[in-house]
């Protein structure tokens, strides 16, 4: 899939500048700006921002938790997604000969230039607090509920071995059938004999030059605060547990929780940032320009401006991973990081090597910057590549056990777990039963108790003069985590 869409995107930025070179004039400003923001955090401090995108995960169990079967729909469903955009590849690529086809006049090649300029995310982050924690692109945050229960049992993981041969079947069964699917119906030498060979192409009038293109480019602005600003990407996440925790404990019995987490994003082979394949080997008429604009027209990723007033400014250039463990009744309210692991795994990092633009620091003597990628300038005094485990451990801090937000979320999730699904297939009109579904604990949903009206339900939780078992144990832990 992901294959897939990246032709795509191939072939339609491509297309859509033949387009506006068949219908000979732009359809846009020059300019064109999307999701370039500007965000100012107040001076109270525990601030958190992402500048682009959140990806939040919560978890009361570790995985396992479904069957063969629903595992086998998830597949059948993500190869009906295959099926769809393989279908629409094959529509552009008719479209886009369509229109190279139509292409007439004099050669222009020599005199074109980028008709536009993009730029994506390229946001201004101004951050005033203490135990501010800023992250210029996107971040993956998990909630991890570590319960002495029997839905906690990491064996349940392993049945996903059992699951592979299952899987490795349909798998193989749905390739054969899409290979018949394009030779039969989507007519792939029908296809292919329409298509521009390499004399047309190099006859064209027009050369696909692409937009010039600024991605990610983040000006960071920490002033004079003890915060901490990442330039890109940033995974970390809260494991909290009925355990009484110490450092050993952490190691030995956690570990696994955020371990499994990681998984879910690193990518898995050196193949997965080598250049896709053209899908069944139609063409795709891009980069039919020269060399010397292939200088020209090259993206600028992830380059971006820090600059700071205070030494207790901590920058991390691309990314940061942070993995904390805090025990949900210890009053001591002490938070244990994890400082060995890297969720940007071995290949990512070796494609960021290759495409990531340098960072800029701007900063005071005591700073500490993390140069990661790239070709970074520092201007000032700083400590490069220093320890930052405690600066990293004190905004985790701030972030997991002072700011209200997160703190609701992991008192919901340790109050009111998410059972294991006993559906047997996707298509079930509902995964669970209302009466145990998660519902925040501040709505008061009917949801959790069928045929009580909300107005009763809020009555009753407003008139009742105690609490027992855990509802007085999350109010008290509540109460004191805000303190920190």
């Amino acid at each position: 899939l992901d294959t897939l869409i990246v032709d795509l995107s191939v072939r339609l930025s491509t297309l859509e500048v033949d387009t506006e070179n068949l219908l000979n004039g732009s359809q846009a400003d020059f300019e064109i700006n999307i999701g370039c923001d500007n965000i100012t955090t107040g001076t109270q401090g525990n601030d958190f921002v992402t500048g682009d995108s959140l990806t939040l995960m919560g978890r009361t169990l570790r995985g396992g938790s479904i069957g063969v079967e629903i595992a086998r729909n998830i597949l059948e469903r993500l190869r009906d997604i295959e099926l769809t955009l393989l279908n629409v590849h094959f529509c552009l690529f008719e479209v886009h000969t369509k229109v190279l086809k139509d292409l007439t006049g004099p050669d222009q090649k020599d005199a074109q230039k980028s008709t536009h300029l993009l730029k994506l995310a390229d946001d201004v982050i101004n951050s005033f607090g203490d135990g501010d924690l800023v992250i210029g692109d996107s971040v993956a945050i998990y909630f991890q509920v570590d319960r002495n229960s029997d839905d906690f049992s990491f064996d349940n993981f392993a049945r996903v071995q059992a699951y592979s041969k299952a899987l490795g079947e349909i798998l193989t069964q749905r390739d054969d059938e899409l290979d018949t699917h394009v030779e039969n119906n989507l007519l792939l030498d029908v296809a292919a004999a329409q298509a521009l060979t390499n004399q047309d192409e190099n006859s064209l009038p027009y050369a696909d030059v692409p937009f010039l293109i600024y991605v990610g480019n983040d000006v960071i602005d920490l002033h004079n605060a003890s915060n901490v600003g990442v330039g890109d990407f940033a995974f970390v996440g809260l494991v909290l547990s009925d355990q009484k925790l110490s450092g050993n404990k952490v190691a030995t019995l956690l570990s696994e929780y955020p371990e499994s987490v990681e998984k879910l994003r690193i990518k898995p082979s050196v193949q997965s940032f080598l250049s896709p394949l053209a899908v069944y080997k139609l063409p795709f008429y891009n980069e039919r320009y020269a060399s010397t604009v292939n200088k020209v027209v090259t993206p600028i990723f992830h380059g971006d401006n820090f600059t700071g007033n205070s030494s207790s400014n901590t920058m991390f250039g691309e990314f940061l991973t942070g993995n904390s463990f805090a025990s949900y009744s210890d009053e001591s309210s002490q938070l244990f990081i994890d400082d060995k692991t890297n969720a940007f795994g071995i290949y990512e990092n070796a494609e960021w090597a290759q495409t990531v633009a340098g960072d800029r620091f701007v900063v005071v003597p005591g700073t500490i910057v993390e140069r990661q990628k790239g070709k970074d300038v520092i201007e000032g005094e700083a400590f490069q590549n220093s320890q930052t485990e405690d600066r990293v451990a004190a905004a985790l801090t701030s972030l997991f056990l002072n700011n209200s937000l997160f703190l609701q979320i992991s008192n919901d999730l340790y109050n009111t777990p998410i059972p294991m699904s006993d559906v047997t297939e996707l298509k079930s009109s509902r995964c669970m039963d209302p009466k145990f579904s998660y519902i925040p604990s501040h709505t008061g949903s009917v949801m959790i108790n069928p045929g009580i009206s909300l107005q009763s339900q809020s009555e009753a939780t407003s008139t009742s003069p105690k609490k027992t078992g855990n509802s007085n144990h999350k109010k008290k832990r509540h109460a004191h985590l805000r303190k920190g």
